[in-house]
């Protein structure tokens, strides 16, 4: 993430150049989002139908307010809508280049996403006979080239910290928010990240000792807290599904506008809702598709996988808002987009 939202510092741009052109940054990523989803709609549905639906992505509260934000959602967001991209090329032209673009993308999703090292994982090992029968191939190159950027990462912070690792961030999520939850849940307390004893503690260690000691936690707490442990985890869940943008809610009203605040409240509660509705339908869209297509199509099982993944994964953290949930947002419009195929086939030819 460094090599693109800081690349301004090259230039010798300060804090508020690079603020501004990170702003475009996250835009283009954001619109160029939309564009690869109508792609993919067309493959389903005739061009209008396609538009419209993927127009939709542009009006997701979430993801908008992203853009002017220094977070790696909308670039995250990108780069996987492009590997679902690649994959459905593949299966439109059997053509093994694109599966190797499409797993590449995944790889290097890792150095966006730490949390997206189980989904990468799962998508290589899912076609690991392909990679296998097909290692000698051009295209492989962008595979090896991937993993090789992913190795020196971990090696980098092997140097600098101590373990071979991309990240120390899903050991502190862990410990900082299910951790914490589960743990003030045994003791009769509600959570508050302000004053949190086992944050303070946390952060007071080496960045070496960490993953140990957060590991060490789990087990734990996994031993004799289970049922606070399950109910947090259960809690975070529920709670990233239902919750508003936290940027809007933190927002401050500096020109003392007469306006701000009715739009302010207008708009956290259409992202609340969003979240609500998108989730509840992203949820059993996914289960069913997968379920009717397991076999069929591919795409569509990967777009459903990575909605159950990205809820089930928000389960880890509290108190963000919606910024787990609108990441899967644009995936639930191409589930959409398969069912209303299904439901109203189209006469004109599917889109090649």
């Amino acid at each position: 993430m460094a090599l693109i939202q800081g690349f301004p510092f090259l230039f010798g741009c300060g804090k508020n150049e690079l603020f501004i052109i990170n702003i475009f940054i996250n835009l283009f990523f954001w619109i160029a989002t939309s564009v690869f989803i109508f792609k993919i709609l067309n493959v389903y549905l005739n061009k209008k139908k396609a538009f419209l639906i993927s127009s939709m992505n542009l009006v997701l509260i979430g993801s908008a307010i992203c853009v002017f934000d220094l977070l790696a959602e909308n670039i995250y967001i990108f780069f996987i809508v492009l590997a679902i991209f690649f994959l459905q090329k593949h299966y439109t032209t059997y053509q093994f280049k694109y599966l190797a673009f499409c797993l590449s993308i995944l790889v290097f999703s890792m150095l966006i996403k730490p949390g997206s090292k189980l989904l990468a994982l799962c998508f290589v090992i899912f076609y690991f006979r392909q990679l296998i029968r097909n290692y000698k191939q051009k295209s492989m190159s962008f595979f090896y080239a991937s993993w090789m950027l992913v190795m020196f990462q971990c090696y980098s912070v092997k140097q600098h910290y101590g373990d071979f690792t991309i990240s120390y961030i899903d050991s502190i999520t862990y410990y900082n928010y299910l951790g914490s939850k589960a743990s003030c849940l045994k003791e009769g307390k509600e959570l508050d990240q302000s004053q949190n004893p086992r944050g303070e503690y946390f952060f007071s260690l080496k960045y070496d000792e960490m993953g140990k000691v957060a590991f060490n936690d789990v087990l734990n707490q996994i031993e004799n807290n289970t049922f606070n442990l399950v109910y947090a985890y259960m809690s975070d869940v529920y709670d990233n599904s239902t919750a508003g943008n936290t940027a809007l809610y933190y927002s401050v009203n500096l020109k003392s506008n007469s306006y701000f605040e009715s739009f302010k409240a207008f708009f956290f509660k259409v992202s609340k809702w969003q979240n609500r509705i998108i989730t509840f339908i992203g949820f059993f869209l996914a289960v069913f598709l997968i379920y009717k297509f397991f076999r069929s199509d591919k795409v569509i099982v990967a777009c459903s996988f990575f909605v159950l993944y990205t809820i089930f994964l928000s389960g880890i953290s509290c108190s963000q808002g919606d910024r787990f949930h609108f990441v899967f947002y644009p995936f639930v419009l191409i589930l959409v987009g398969k069912l209303i195929s299904v439901l109203t086939p189209s006469s004109e030819p599917l889109q090649k």
